[in-house]
């Protein structure tokens, strides 16, 4: 019976395994089946049973020793290799390999000796048997420790097993004969234990599937049954072989017994049935699950759409036996999805309304909703942006994570939601735009954020022109011109810095005002009459005008209004832009004054050259004429007055060339002070007595660069033409003032020849008649006098104009009828101090030492005169009248010609040129040039000719014996 349960153990194990799947229960079956089949060869080998022709007790003992240490090692080692040790065939192999191995040992002689006949059991077979008891007991609690592997309920049974097979070995440890009764009992032992391994491996392998087996075909069928989706299963031919009952009441059948065995085309129209037929070919043909929408019309007459999924019925082999359909009524829930993608389509073409942008994001940044105006603005196609990630779409690179962490707090509740952003956002063409931002955070049924919804607004534009309107507030309030606004209505409504400067408002005392404050009375009413025609027919109007300040003087300008429409054409604003013209008025003076000079100095240089070239000749033939009468007093006297005569002749044409700023300027440093001074001490015997001459000098060293004969000059003219305003008046005064000032920036825009802020300003003032506005406007022009016939050559004030202006500097005047006349000058001053002494001494006359001198000038008679003049001097003299000539002249008497004096402009070739041509042939000569005309001077500022070579017609003999003299001795 022991044999029959080991071979029913393996085949119960064996054949349930695929769907038991218990390794363990495997293992013991594979072991027992050859535990089976030793205890075979054993009850086989029994005496008395003849089926070997050997007296085999001692091998029949051998086999169950042999068997029970087998099967003992198979219990031990069944938790421990049964997941482990091999495939299942090589399990059954190698076991099997262990029981002829043992066979083969006993057979042969080789294994212990366990029962001799006469003696009984040996000692090997008795101490096998606690060994293997042993062994058991390992077993067991090996058992113990992996009974987590086991199934659940079998762990007591396999342990009362191995307790029973441990009683059976000690009861055959007493083993006398077969009919004994501890053999007996052993062998109950062995077959109760035998008994509870094979109940163990049915409950495991059959009992306990076909249980679960149970349980999961009621729950399918519970299932199947119980939910609402059709649910059914046919052949391959279609015929129906099982449904759920929602399919019956679908088909309009009661049980599913009415439904299995038929077709399609037995419970459906033919149409319809063709249509579920070719669904099914289409499915099996392709071997895989199919989805498809159905339409069909219930019994009642309802048309419902289905969406049915059908998927290949496998048999246990995994061969295709049919098809399993399942099918859901979807018509509500395509209607409702209808309906809701009804009213996402409404609500999209509303948020594509809007003006502003909409974007919805899901909790990881993704778009899932954005109109077209976001469109637009981004510059993509929707389908190019739902489901892109916003931030790296759309969010420039320097802000992009910046703005994805605060998302990521956003999302996780970390941080709080504003409902308003500005921030930059990068379009498809790479630009950024600014775009504002209101947001709401959106949230699920149980609130959880689920994303973002943002309504956005595109305000690139705006801030564009916020700064534009920004720099155009900025250009006004800083411009120069004095700008103004008012309503329509000529109200003030602004007016910018300029304006309130220009006026003497402040802007509060302007607002609200009309520009009616300004008006000075020098327009008439029609001035404003026509103005105003042209303002209302929107037109631009300019115009000059002398306004009035705050303070109440008077200030000419160029006044521009211009009407600001609306978009209707209408009125709504006046802007006016005016020009103080003050300043260009004072320039436009100076220029219109300097043309004058320019004119009358044009006049005098033409003919200075000559004149001084007629007083040479005059003042070198009185000399000759002095020194033929040296032995009459009286007519050397008188001929000395006609020469001081041409002198101040001479003079008055460098003064004349000078005011016209045509003149040569000896421009040296001059310590203004004791100047000063020394003119004022010269000039008190030249004021009546009655007239009071004061002065007040600041004791500081102050230096001018200027030419100390032409300050002199201005000086007296200016004291001159005080004392001859002083007549008739009570307690006349002439006051002189020298002071330093530092002039600003106003008074340098006035005079630009002024490149100093430093100066020093002399001011000559008297108490006299003064002189009219209109008069003032014309006292530094030539020949204009206020003086009676014969009094006055209105050159005076012309000539101190253009001496100041070649020196740099400014003169200004300041005169109110019956008080008076200020004359203000004004010097830059020098950077240090320097003297120059009042006037040097003519000195006395220096001979020559019979030197030869090359004399050139085209004019006969200053040639003529000069040759005697410098005969006189001891001098021999060879003459040329112009360059050519001179040249010629020099080549011929090289070695002889100790100096050369020649005029600057002659035709045919002029003395620099000729001096030129000569220093090729002797570049150490020696020249001087004689010149009518103080043009010449350029050749001194240009450093062709040196000081020291330049001598001015009419010329003193005592001077020009001196400076050839000096010449020939260099």
């Amino acid at each position: 019976f022991a044999i029959i349960v080991g071979v029913l153990m393996f085949v119960v194990a064996a054949y349930s395994y695929k769907y038991a799947c218990d390794n363990f229960i495997l293992y013991l079956a594979t072991g027992y089946f050859w535990v089976a089949a030793m205890d075979l060869i054993h009850t086989l080998l029994y005496k008395g049973m003849a089926i070997y022709p050997i007296d085999l007790a001692n091998h029949s003992t051998q086999f169950w020793i042999a068997n029970r240490y087998f099967e003992s090692l198979l219990l031990l080692s069944a938790p421990l290799l049964c997941n482990r040790w091999l495939h299942n065939r090589g399990r059954f192999i190698v076991f099997g390999l262990i029981a002829v191995a043992c066979y083969a040992l006993i057979m042969t002689g080789h294994f212990p000796d366990a029962y001799i006949e006469g003696e009984g059991l040996t000692r090997f077979k008795i101490i096998s048997e606690y060994i293997i008891c042993l062994i058991l007991v390992l077993a067991m609690v090996s058992l113990y420790r992996h009974k987590g592997q086991l199934k659940s309920g079998i762990f007591p049974f396999l342990t009362v097993s191995i307790v029973l097979t441990i009683f059976a070995e000690l009861a055959f440890t007493n083993y006398i004969s077969v009919y004994s009764p501890t053999n007996f009992l052993g062998h109950i032992f062995k077959l109760f234990s035998f008994w509870l391994i094979l109940y163990s491996i049915v409950r495991s392998s059959l009992q306990d599937p076909y249980q679960a087996l149970a349980t999961s075909r009621a729950l399918l069928q519970g299932l199947r049954d119980n939910i609402p989706d059709l649910i059914f299963y046919k052949d391959k031919a279609g015929v129906y072989l099982g449904c759920n009952q929602a399919f019956c009441d679908f088909i309009g059948k009661e049980h599913e017994s009415d439904i299995i065995g038929a077709t399609d085309f037995d419970l459906f129209d033919k149409e319809l049935a063709q249509f579920f037929r070719d669904k099914d070919r289409q499915m099996l043909e392709a071997g895989a699950a199919k989805q498809n929408d159905e339409w069909v019309t219930y019994p009642d007459g309802s048309r419902k759409l289905l969406d049915t999924l059908k998927t290949p019925f496998l048999d246990s082999q995994g061969n295709v036996i049919g098809l399993i359909g399942i099918s859901r009524d979807i018509t509500e829930k395509v209607k409702a999805q209808t309906m809701l993608e009804n009213e996402r389509g409404k609500a999209q073409r509303y948020l594509d309304l809007a003006g502003v942008i909409f974007v919805a994001l899901d909790d990881r940044g993704n778009i899932t909703l954005i109109n077209k105006k976001g469109c637009e603005v981004l510059g993509y196609a929707e389908e190019d942006m739902l489901n892109r990630n916003w931030f790296e779409l759309c969010v420039p690179a320097a802000f992009r994570q910046q703005v994805e962490v605060v998302y990521r707090q956003l999302m996780t509740g970390e941080a709080a939601m504003g409902e308003y952003y500005e921030n930059p956002v990068l379009t498809s063409r790479g630009e950024q735009k600014i775009i504002a931002f209101h947001n709401i955070i959106l949230r699920d049924d149980e609130g959880l954020v689920t994303g973002i919804l943002s309504s956005g607004e595109d305000l690139t534009d705006r801030k564009r022109n916020e700064i534009r309107l920004r720099k155009l507030s900025q250009a006004v309030e800083q411009a120069g011109e004095a700008m103004v606004i008012t309503d329509g209505k000529g109200t003030i409504e602004y007016a910018n810095p300029a304006f309130t400067q220009v006026t003497g408002y402040r802007l509060d005392e302007l607002l609200g005002e009309n520009p009616s404050v300004l008006q000075s009375g020098k327009q008439d009413a029609q001035f404003y009459v026509d103005m105003w025609e042209t303002l209302t027919r929107g037109e631009v109007w300019q115009g000059k005008l002398i306004n009035e300040k705050k303070d109440g003087s008077h200030y000419p300008a160029m006044l521009t209004i211009a009407p600001m429409l609306d978009e209707a054409g209408g009125v709504t604003n006046y802007i006016g832009i005016q020009k103080d013209l003050t300043e260009y008025e004072a320039l436009e003076g100076q220029f219109h004054q300097s043309q004058k000079m320019e004119a009358v100095g044009t006049l005098i240089g033409g003919i200075a050259h000559d004149f001084n070239n007629t007083l040479a000749g005059i003042t070198g033939n009185l000399y000759m004429a002095k020194k033929a009468a040296a032995e009459l007093p009286d007519v050397v006297n008188r001929l000395s007055n006609v020469e001081n005569f041409a002198f101040r002749a001479s003079s008055m044409i460098q003064q004349l060339l000078t005011f016209s700023r045509k003149g040569t300027v000896q421009m040296n440093p001059i310590s203004i002070t004791p100047f000063l001074k020394e003119v004022i001490k010269l000039q008190e015997v030249s004021v009546p007595e009655n007239i009071s001459l004061t002065y007040h000098i600041q004791d500081i060293p102050l230096t001018v660069n200027g030419d100390i004969n032409l300050l002199q000059q201005v000086l007296i003219n200016l004291i001159n033409n005080a004392r001859d305003a002083l007549e008739s008046v009570e307690k006349p005064v002439i006051f002189i003032e020298l002071e330093q000032q530092s002039v600003n920036g106003v008074f340098l825009r006035q005079n630009p020849n002024v490149k100093s802020a430093e100066v020093a300003c002399i001011t000559v003032r008297d108490n006299g008649k003064g002189m009219a506005p209109e008069v003032v406007e014309h006292i530094f022009e030539p020949f204009f006098t206020t003086k009676g016939v014969g009094k006055g050559t209105g050159l005076g004030l012309s000539m101190v104009f253009g001496a100041i202006q070649s020196h740099g500097g400014a003169i200004r005047v300041e005169s109110t009828q019956g008080q008076g006349t200020a004359f203000h000058i004004y010097l830059p001053l020098e950077q240090s101090s320097g003297t120059d002494n009042m006037a040097d001494s003519d000195g006395v006359v220096v001979p020559g030492l019979g030197e030869t001198i090359l004399l050139v000038d085209d004019e006969a008679s200053v040639l003529s005169t000069g040759k005697d003049v410098l005969e006189s001097l001891n001098y021999k003299v060879l003459t040329a009248s112009d360059g050519q000539q001179a040249v010629a002249l020099y080549a011929a008497h090289q070695g002889e010609i100790d100096l050369l004096i020649l005029d600057v402009v002659m035709p045919n070739m002029g003395g620099l040129e000729a001096l030129q041509q000569i220093r090729k042939q002797n570049p150490d000569v020696k020249a001087l040039f004689a010149s009518g005309y103080d043009k010449s001077n350029t050749l001194i500022e240009t450093g062709r000719i040196s000081p020291d070579m330049m001598i001015r017609k009419p010329y003193s003999v005592i001077k020009l014996s001196q400076l050839i003299r000096a010449s020939i001795d260099k």
